[in-house]
């Protein structure tokens, strides 16, 4: 062993006490990066999915409350629209009825003062039928009396007086 010790460029196949000073070094840089680099990263790792898991359930939740709040909405709005229809066929048939008691009204009215027209018409006609017999009579009366007078040559007298 002590041959291949001297030789310097050679490859070393045994290995000696270094390795065992190797070996240590390495487990305690090991576990000084342990302590100083990785538990403070894992812990900020950690950390960061614990505030990332909050978040999301935060998020959840409010995304729950925002919909059941549009579901309500929703639902006061489709209420509202129903109450408005009703309201609006209850005005429809209130101005229905308003407007057939209207017609109603106009109708009697207007059969009342169409009645009334007809009597008074009605007495116009009969008012004019008795002058119209006075008249004619009187008429006939006058026309009778003149075909009277008449002289034989045709030609009648005409008494002017009258």
């Amino acid at each position: 062993m002590v041959i291949l010790g001297f030789a310097e460029n050679t490859i070393q196949l045994v290995p000696d006490g270094s390795l065992v000073l190797h070996v240590v070094l390495v487990l305690v840089m090991v576990g000084v990066l342990k302590i100083t680099l990785y538990a403070p990263i894992s812990l900020i790792l950690e950390e960061r999915e614990r505030l990332g898991k909050h978040g999301l359930e935060a998020a959840s939740a409010v995304l729950t409350r925002v919909e059941a709040k549009a579901s309500q909405y929703e639902e006061a709005l489709r209420e509202a629209r129903i109450e408005g229809y009703r309201f609006l066929e209850l005005e429809r048939q209130d101005a229905l009825r308003w407007r057939e008691q209207e017609l109603g009204a106009v109708k009697e009215q207007t059969s009342g003062w169409t009645l009334a027209q007809l009597r008074e018409i009605e007495r116009q006609v009969a008012e004019a039928g008795t002058t119209l017999r006075a008249e004619s009579g009187k008429s006939a009366v006058r026309i009778c009396s003149e075909i009277m007078r008449r002289n034989s040559s045709g030609v009648a007298e005409y008494d002017f007086e009258e």
